[in-house]
């Protein structure tokens, strides 16, 4: 897990990520932002941070899956260079597909 804890005197998690590791691929598991602390790149730089010490530990694939309506979380992982692999078909309750994203490839 990693986090950006707030740098006033509240003292609380601004940002915060967790992966799980299994034998040599990653799985995003969540992502989460304060919504007083969007908007100042902190999603992007826990991203970044997380997959630079994935790769550190010789992961190659890197898995997540997404809301299809959450354009934010796209546009973020699209950055990172995460493509569409598969799609799951009214996976939510209300109906929403979920978009299942990879970066790297499986051997």
């Amino acid at each position: 897990m990693w986090i950006v804890q707030s740098s006033d005197s509240d003292g609380q998690i601004d940002a915060y990520t967790l992966f799980s590791l299994v034998v040599d691929e990653a799985e995003l598991l969540r992502i989460g932002v304060r919504p007083q602390a969007r908007r100042r790149g902190l999603a992007a730089g826990l991203l970044d941070d997380a997959l630079c010490a994935i790769k550190e530990r010789g992961l190659t694939v890197v898995r997540l899956e997404v809301r299809a309506d959450n354009r934010a979380a796209l546009a973020l992982y699209r950055r990172f260079d995460f493509v569409e692999v598969a799609r799951r078909k009214s996976y939510y309750p209300d109906g929403a597909d979920a978009v299942m994203l990879q970066r790297g490839e499986s051997p």
